[in-house]
């Protein structure tokens, strides 16, 4: 098989960042200075074979994460091929984790409700655990929202929640939310001017 110098990349769309199983995104294999060809696309995807078409785009129903990649071969010369583009990792995500209230400060002392939202059956159907830097703050509860009140400084960091179906071993987990707790800058002060015994000097 010979190598051809065309280039190729492949694409998305929509490019959103979180794609969910289920949705429809098209990848796109476009063939850098390949005007005036005619080409066929092998198409490369996780946990499968190979396969070819004649079009340039490819339409999915999203359903398993992992590296796509593609390449091309003119039509009339079944001798050459384009390498393999750059891989495209696709992660689809089988369930949500969302805040409320979405302020962009959060102090201590604060509240937040926290909602686990496993895109599937019933909500009742599951467990949920929910996580900060992967320790657990709850779990196996069967209410989906978590509320946390008097937030402090401990609570910032990565949360994330996960489902396991009832009377299975069926789990899935959400992405991650970052939250940043904040002290408040009128304690911030009033910790600065809060001085104790040993660090008085007294003078005679």
């Amino acid at each position: 098989m010979e190598t051809v110098s065309n280039k190729v990349s492949l694409t998305q769309k929509p490019s959103w960042s979180q794609i969910f199983r289920g949705e429809r995104i098209t990848l796109t294999c476009e063939v850098q200075g390949g005007e005036g060809v005619q080409w066929e696309y092998e198409w490369r995807r996780p946990q499968s074979q190979t396969f070819r078409t004649k079009q340039k785009d490819w339409t999915i129903t999203a359903s398993i994460s992992g590296d796509y990649s593609c390449k091309s071969r003119p039509t009339d010369d079944s001798y050459s091929a384009t390498k393999w583009s750059k891989a495209l990792r696709l992660s689809f995500l089988d369930a949500v984790l969302t805040f409320e209230p979405k302020w962009s400060i959060i102090f201590t002392g604060e509240s937040l409700t926290f909602k686990c939202d496993m895109k599937e059956g019933r909500t009742d159907d599951w467990k949920y655990t929910l996580k900060i830097n992967d320790w657990t703050l709850y779990s196996d509860v069967t209410q989906q929202d978590f509320k946390i009140n008097l937030l402090d400084k401990s609570h910032s960091g990565d949360f994330q929640c996960c489902g396991l179906r009832k009377g299975s071993d069926y789990k899935k987990c959400s992405n991650r939310v970052s939250i940043h707790v904040s002290v408040p800058a009128k304690i911030k002060v009033l910790q600065a001017d809060r001085v104790g015994p040993s660090s008085v000097k007294v003078k005679h």
